[in-house]
């Protein structure tokens, strides 16, 4: 017997991503649930690598860019608000703003990262630092380096514990959570008028976010009627040294 169960937010995807938005919308007394098929995080939140960086330069777009520097400014405060609740004020989450520095090996490396700040119109908080400088804070840095862009600000974040106080902190904010797979997105005149979930179970919600990353692909094949995937993942690697 299929049941339904309606809310005011349905997220497909129980990441970090899908667990911040939940987090931000249980401010407003909302009636949400997160659907997730795997154990929450598992598939991508607790394989990346939790980088909190401010790479501009790379992005091109003004729009995203601004974008992209407003969250980086916003991310200590969202962090600190979740940290310092009764559920979570003795818990590590696993932030740490270590600062992060860019080695610099020609003069013109220098300049290209200084034009491309200039052309953004955005003055992160950095400096230029001497080959010494850069020797006493890395001593086994390369003494082939000219010096080093330094950004104090930037750092790093333990993704399966910062997932774990997430979900932790929606837990105390009665954010429900549905273990199973989306099987379909019924689409009724242009909009979305419910999910039917693997389990049988029927969601309808007055707004619905997709935010399972490239498992979103079947999904979207099927709304959309096309064979390739629109959402591509991206492999990347990190070592952490001690």
């Amino acid at each position: 017997m299929t049941s339904k169960q309606v809310y005011d937010v349905a997220i497909i995807g129980g990441g970090i991503i899908g667990n911040s938005i939940a987090a931000h919308l249980a401010e407003e007394n909302l009636k949400i649930v997160i659907i997730d098929p795997n154990n929450l995080g598992l598939a991508a939140s607790k394989a990346a690598a939790g980088m909190f960086q401010l790479q501009l330069s790379e992005l091109g777009n003004k729009e995203l860019v601004d974008f992209c520097h407003e969250s980086f400014l916003y991310f200590p405060k969202f962090y600190e608000k979740i940290k310092s609740t009764k559920v979570l004020e003795n818990i590590d989450m696993g932030f740490r703003q270590t600062g992060s520095i860019y080695l610099a090996f020609k003069e013109t490396e220098i300049k290209e990262r200084e034009n491309e700040y200039n052309e953004l119109k955005i003055k992160p908080d950095l400096s230029f630092l001497k080959k010494e400088d850069v020797l006493s804070l890395e001593p086994e840095v390369s003494t082939s380096i000219l010096g080093a862009f330094h950004y104090p600000k930037e750092g790093y974040i333990n993704n399966p514990k910062f997932l774990k106080g997430l979900i932790s902190y929606c837990q105390w904010k009665n954010i429900t959570y549905m273990e199973s797979k989306v099987d379909e997105i019924i689409i009724d005149k242009s909009n979305i008028k419910s999910l039917a979930l693997e389990n049988g179970q029927i969601i309808n919600a007055k707004k619905y976010v997709l935010c399972n990353g490239a498992w979103a692909n079947g999904l979207l094949k099927r709304i959309y009627d096309i064979e390739q995937n629109l959402i591509i993942g991206v492999k990347g690697e990190i070592i952490q040294l001690h």
